[in-house]
């Protein structure tokens, strides 16, 4: 028996604080005084620190953007990062159940935050816990499990928290499935604005609303004209994502669909944008249709702009157009670009701004979140992955990932493993199965036994 399976012992101790977690809709909401994200994110923290307090733990409240449980009194702080918080659950009606009242129902709990992230929550308590009654010595070491309250909506609470406590000396975050992430991708998010062309035949675009996918249905008002109408009649003919008709002003009006893609894998066949575009560049338009040619011509690796950037560590440079939006002859193209560890950020920046400068466009910066990087080869990585072997019999991948987790903010010090052992994240019906949250559960004991073993002196 692996001392991670010791953990099993808490099976319902660990399912019923899950279920009471997940009663708090703990949604990013207006702050209040002292509940800098909404007064519900406050409340979870604080009935879990509770929690933690009542199993015999120092405990610690900053100022309600995060907390955390700690054993031991060692300088070198071995971290869990679980976050409390969790995204809206959208329309109700879509749910089967009431998204904030837990239900337990063939192998599974439903509810928002069962699988992201809150399942992690109690199972890293009861994992310190048996250490702690277990009497290890934990030397130079102690263990902290840290819980958030912004993982979804910025991280602005670990990075607050980072202000107020030191990084640790290493650790893991139990919010990505069984691989290990030893890059978490760059994030560059943006807009570029410029003018059309005054003799364009283009009217109006309006396609995409979010920053993070690939729009799901474009419309273009196109200047009427019939010989104009006949041509893309001809140019759409058997293409079941486009339509053609005509508005009471007797302009032309496309529509194209696509499907709403995560901008991590922005498939141009998704894109509604470029199947309109491709099928307007066919009736020679110029202007704004000339200018997506020139830079994109649906391609989303950034060739034609001048910063693909390809690396072993972190994959290919990805560019996806999540909306474009026109109106006056004034046209705003909103991107999201992920890159690797390795790219040169500025140098990517000043060539992906020369390239729309020469057709007069502005890039306008929303947020830049930089990549996380971790060496395969570190002592880190070896014993989680030697955790990980005890608990579920084969090595875990270690590779680059798109998403980003609390591992971005402690420097590189820790790095994102186990957790998400559930369906339906960010979606109705959000679940998690009981047994894959107790192998988890042992897991992260496993994980925390690795990472307070004595290290080798040379």
């Amino acid at each position: 028996m692996f001392f991670g399976e010791k953990i099993y012992d808490y099976k319902d101790e660990i399912i019923n604080g899950l279920c009471e977690l997940v009663k708090f809709p703990s949604v990013m909401s207006e702050p209040q005084d002292g509940a800098p994200f909404g007064t519900e994110c406050s409340n979870v923290l604080k009935y879990t620190l509770k929690a933690a307090k009542k199993m015999g733990f120092k405990t610690k409240n900053i100022d309600n953007y995060a907390g955390y449980a700690e054993y031991g009194t060692g300088e070198k702080t071995v971290a869990v990062f679980v976050h409390l918080d969790v995204v809206p659950a959208g329309d109700e009606s879509k749910w089967d159940t009431n998204p904030f009242v837990p239900v337990i129902k063939d192998g599974k709990i439903f509810g928002r935050g069962t699988a992201d992230n809150k399942c992690s929550a109690y199972s890293a308590l009861y994992a310190m816990k048996i250490i702690k009654d277990s009497g290890i010595e934990l030397g130079d070491k102690k263990i902290r499990v840290i819980f958030g309250t912004n993982e979804e909506r910025g991280m602005e609470d670990m990075k607050y928290y980072f202000t107020k406590e030191p990084l640790p000396y290493w650790g893991f975050v139990p919010d990505i499935g069984y691989i290990i992430p030893n890059v978490e991708k760059g994030l560059w998010q943006g807009t570029v604005t410029g003018r059309d062309s005054n003799d364009s035949i283009i009217i109006s675009i309006h396609a995409g609303e979010a920053m993070n996918s690939t729009p799901d249905s474009c419309e273009v008002v196109i200047k009427g004209d019939g010989e104009r109408y006949n041509a893309l009649l001809q140019i759409i003919e058997g293409n079941e994502r486009a339509e053609l008709s005509l508005n009471d002003e007797g302009n032309i009006v496309l529509k194209t669909k696509g499907q709403k893609a995560n901008a991590i894998h922005p498939d141009p066949s998704c894109n509604a944008f470029y199947t309109a575009m491709k099928i307007i560049e066919e009736i020679k338009a110029d202007g704004i249709v000339k200018i997506f040619k020139t830079n994109l011509d649906y391609e989303i690796n950034g060739t034609r702009l001048g910063i693909a950037c390809s690396e072993e560590c972190g994959g290919e440079l990805t560019v996806c157009i999540c909306k474009c939006h026109m109106e006056n002859g004034e046209f705003k193209i909103g991107y999201c670009i992920r890159y690797g560890a390795l790219c040169n950020f500025q140098v990517m920046k000043s060539a992906f701004e020369m390239a729309w400068k020469r057709f007069s466009c502005s890039v306008e910066e929303i947020r830049n979140v930089a990549p996380m990087y971790h060496p395969k080869n570190s002592e880190l990585i070896d014993r989680l992955t030697r955790a990980g072997e005890a608990i579920y019999g084969n090595k875990p991948e270690i590779h680059f990932t798109f998403g980003g987790t609390y591992a971005r903010q402690a420097q590189g010090r820790v790095v994102a493993f186990g957790g998400c052992c559930g369906g339906n994240i960010h979606s109705p019906n959000e679940f998690v199965y009981i047994d894959a949250l107790m192998k988890d559960a042992a897991l992260i004991l496993q994980c925390m036994w690795e990472l307070c073993q004595p290290e080798k002196t040379v």
